[in-house]
């Protein structure tokens, strides 16, 4: 997919992924596809992630759900991962000349489709990331405050870790 046509986002915002079907895809959503292409596809999209994509660590995560059973909605929204490498193939991770370190904490409140919320960080040192994560929470949380809270004790493991590191 390396000529394929860029995409400047990793997904498309109105896209729901689901047990047999994306919003994206009409007709051919809940057609199987071949799973070892899907498996090894999203394989090398976390690959990416842990080198220097962590821009894909939401769209990935969220692929991976479908390991089991992919349809072609989801192939779709792989696809659409890849595109969006060919568009950011150039990016890089920058470090600062500034000695400063920075961290930020975000969390989008139950929208999955067993409304479970997801969570994510990222840690700066001299303007490059250096630690980052988005994962789906373990309990379903009551309101956004509550996502938040659950998002910031994540972040703040990882502080933890940093700075005994």
């Amino acid at each position: 997919m390396q000529d394929a046509r860029p995409s400047v986002t990793p997904l498309n915002p109105k896209t729901r992924l689901r047990a047999s079907t994306t919003t994206e895809v009409t007709s051919t959503e809940s057609k199987p596809v071949n799973l070892e292409l899907y498996q090894s596809a999203v394989g090398s999209e976390m690959y990416a992630i842990l080198g220097t994509q962590l821009d894909l660590a939401y769209g990935v995560g969220s692929v991976t759900q479908f390991q089991h059973s992919p349809q072609s909605g989801h192939w779709i929204t792989v696809k659409r991962l890849f595109r969006y490498l060919v568009h950011a193939r150039n990016y890089t991770l920058k470090f600062g000349s500034s000695d400063t370190s920075e961290g930020y904490s975000d969390a989008e409140w139950g929208s999955g489709e067993d409304t479970k919320s997801v969570g994510g960080f990222v840690f700066l040192l001299n303007g490059g990331a250096i630690s980052w994560a988005s994962k789906k929470q373990t309990s379903i949380t009551l309101s956004t405050t509550e996502a938040e809270y659950m998002g910031m004790t994540q972040a703040a493991k990882e502080i933890l870790w940093l700075h005994i590191l």
